[in-house]
């Protein structure tokens, strides 16, 4: 991912140096932390939603306060703030204590007046039950794999109208605080340089140290979204996301009418269509009058060549047609 992130209409020039250094030494780590993603990974759902993402060539994000997971933001902030606290509880030269007010250890990060995340998810594990059951129609939708590699060219795509980013999920709390460790060690050592040298000289010093919270605040926002509770851990979550900060956000924003916040994350943009290299059939419908509802469909669109796989998960009852 480029240091500009995935937010939707921010310019690199529209950050200072220091904030787009850390934003890169960011991204870089947790490449280095997630490893390589498998090939091919998985987004569970229904029939109809097959028709929408394919018609459109677009996944649906829903915003991260919507999620399943209700605690998630929640969770990894708590996780922050108590490394800010130790942090606090160490620091012995007065360029460190300045660094951590109420106002640093006690934000809001997550606050939706910031930023808004919007996030899909995919998973690395094909032909999952759990995930047959939870997310594609109680076993009666599908499962569309997408190329890994053609998601990652998205995510250092440079010249894209919707930036997007592409990351493993951390479950391990200790995974967790290690890397918040690193980011707000990684932040103070800069921080507190700069507040010795410049903070008695700034015009406003209180507006002096807004901007290198704001440097922290950002940095971290960056990977709330990124770590849930250790429970999921067997989703082998990927995901897609999209952030939209204040007085930035481009993109349309969809809500009400009994559905959830979202925002549709276009995937043809490199190369003008889906980055789709399989179709998998759930346990429930996985049968001959479902694969030829979808071969058919998938012929008319121009994906005639996107092989379609039935679930081979042994399910009592009679499988039914695809509700497509």
């Amino acid at each position: 991912m480029k240091a500009g992130a995935y937010n939707c209409g921010v310019t690199e020039d529209q950050f200072d140096e220091s904030l787009l250094a850390l934003r890169a030494e960011v991204e870089e780590r947790w490449r280095t932390s997630q490893g390589t993603p498998p090939p091919i990974v998985y987004h569970y759902t229904s029939g109809a939603a097959l028709k929408g993402i394919v018609g459109s060539g677009r996944l649906w994000a829903t915003v991260t306060s919507e999620l399943n997971d209700m605690s998630e933001l929640l969770r990894a902030t708590e996780v922050l703030k108590g490394t800010l606290n130790r942090h606090a509880k160490a620091a012995a030269l007065p360029e460190y204590q300045v660094l951590f007010p109420p106002q640093v250890t006690e934000f809001d990060y997550p606050r939706s007046d910031l930023a808004t995340t919007f996030v899909a998810s995919l998973s690395g594990t094909e032909d999952d039950l759990p995930q047959w059951s939870m997310y594609a129609d109680s076993f009666r939708g599908v499962a569309l794999g997408f190329d890994s590699k053609s998601l990652l060219a998205l995510d250092a795509g440079e010249d894209i109208s919707q930036p997007l980013g592409f990351f493993a999920m951390s479950y391990s709390q200790t995974d967790q605080e290690a890397f918040f460790d690193w980011l707000v060690t990684r932040w103070e050592r800069e921080a507190s340089a700069a507040a010795a040298r410049d903070l008695r000289r700034a015009d406003n010093p209180i507006l002096y140290m807004a901007h290198w919270f704001g440097n922290l605040a950002v940095g971290a926002l960056s990977v709330l979204a990124r770590m849930k509770s250790h429970h999921f851990r067997h989703e082998n979550e990927w995901r897609l996301a999209h952030l939209h900060t204040r007085g930035h956000a481009d993109c349309r924003v969809h809500s009400g009418h009994g559905v959830k916040t979202h925002v549709d994350l276009d995937l043809t943009q490199l190369t003008d269509s889906l980055p789709l290299v399989s179709i998998w059939l759930a346990p429930g419908v996985a049968n001959d009058e479902s694969e030829a509802v979808v071969r058919k469909f998938l012929n008319d669109r121009g994906y005639g060549h996107v092989p379609i796989k039935r679930s081979e998960i042994p399910l009592r009852g009679t499988p039914q047609a695809l509700a497509f």
